[in-house]
């Protein structure tokens, strides 16, 4: 999954709609000037998974962000119309 999100573009143009509350995701480092993956939470802690979801769901409707990742954990009752 998250070799999927990184090479669709990673986090700012990929809509996660899962039940993981991290992801490794590739980032540039110019220290070592070449791409390193570090791990990331999703959100904050106390923020519920649903609400994640909800907010990637509609960032996707609305074009912000061109693809949509679905796990069955996410999947109920979702439509992406």
């Amino acid at each position: 999954l998250d070799r999927l999100l990184n090479e669709l573009g990673g986090p700012d143009k990929v809509a996660e709609l899962t039940g993981r509350k991290t992801r490794q995701v590739k980032i540039f480092d110019p220290i070592k000037n070449k791409d390193i993956y570090v791990y990331e939470k999703r959100r904050s802690e106390d923020a519920p998974m649903d609400e994640i979801n909800i907010e990637e769901k509609n960032m996707f409707q609305k074009g912000v962000k061109k693809f949509a990742i679905l796990s069955e954990a996410a999947s109920t009752g979702i439509s992406l119309q």
